[in-house]
């Protein structure tokens, strides 16, 4: 199930046993071997469904050596 957060009430709260932060390959990888307990597991990860320019600019680094 997914949710966006954008859509959500301000005072709106999810429950899970476990919450892995992050949709990258070993995120995915741990929730889907972790969804076949008992535990509630949730997801989660910046920026909707669709691309977004403001999330991509949070993955920008800055070279303080330049």
């Amino acid at each position: 199930m997914l949710h966006d957060f954008n859509d959500l009430d301000a005072d709106a709260e999810l429950q899970a046993d476990i919450c892995i932060v992050g949709a990258g390959a070993a995120g995915i990888a741990m929730g889907r071997e972790l969804s076949k307990t008992q535990l509630k597991v949730c997801i989660l990860e910046s920026g909707g469904l669709n691309y977004e320019q403001q999330t991509q600019n949070l993955y920008q680094g800055v070279d303080e050596n330049l």
